[in-house]
């Protein structure tokens, strides 16, 4: 009776000793990191249509950058292309010079950016619905004080069309950042008048 007893204990204390190097084990294993995707759209000066995704780790201490990551873009459900992040957790593509975009049926073009996770870090994706536009900008001097008016109009069968109702900002580009100038919102006809600040130094190019 004593053996049987004996042997009962044996296999309880077997058995809490196993589960505890199981857990033990489960917290040797590295948590893995559930990273933040910001997806942005951006077309420059030069027309040229640009993905952006920035890949971050966000700490109770800020934004960690997450680098070597690679970031697959798509348009609907044709792959464009990858790029790998870099140190600043930047990756990027550029539509080809002549693409068209696939349109869905709301007019707009779905973009995505995919990440598939690694050992590390865990996999997301982001989209974007975007609808391209044209932007025309004159500066201007009224009474003594300087104006930038802009100008939205998006492309259709009939003619451009004026964009309505969608706020907009103007911003000084520096050396590492951009310096807000201010914001309006596009009236009826795709206008706004936004007013220069004097105390923002501009720089002429001659011609």
């Amino acid at each position: 009776m004593n053996k049987v007893i004996y042997r009962y204990l044996a296999l309880i204390v077997l058995s809490v000793l196993c589960a505890g190097f199981s857990a033990n084990a489960q917290q040797d294993e590295p948590q893995k990191i559930s990273p933040y995707m910001l997806f942005t759209y951006l077309k420059n000066t030069e027309s040229q249509r640009i993905l952006q995704v920035r890949m971050t780790n966000i700490t109770q201490t800020g934004e960690i950058p997450l680098d070597g990551l690679n970031i697959r873009f798509l348009n609907g459900d044709t792959v464009l292309g990858e790029a790998v992040t870099g140190k600043t957790g930047d990756a990027e593509y550029i539509l080809k010079e002549g693409y068209t975009p696939y349109t869905g049926d709301d007019g707009s073009w779905p973009f995505a950016a995919e990440f598939d996770g690694d050992s590390l870090v865990d996999a997301t994706a982001g989209e974007l619905s975007i609808t391209d536009i044209n932007l025309e900008m004159t500066l201007s001097e009224e009474e003594g004080k300087k104006i930038v008016t802009l100008t939205a109009t998006f492309p259709s069968a009939e003619g451009p069309v004026p964009v309505a109702d969608e706020e907009i900002s103007v911003y000084v580009p520096r050396m590492f950042s951009l310096l807000p100038v201010g914001t309006g919102t596009l009236d009826a006809g795709g206008r706004v008048q936004i007013p220069f600040p004097d105390d923002i130094p501009v720089t002429r190019k001659e011609t």
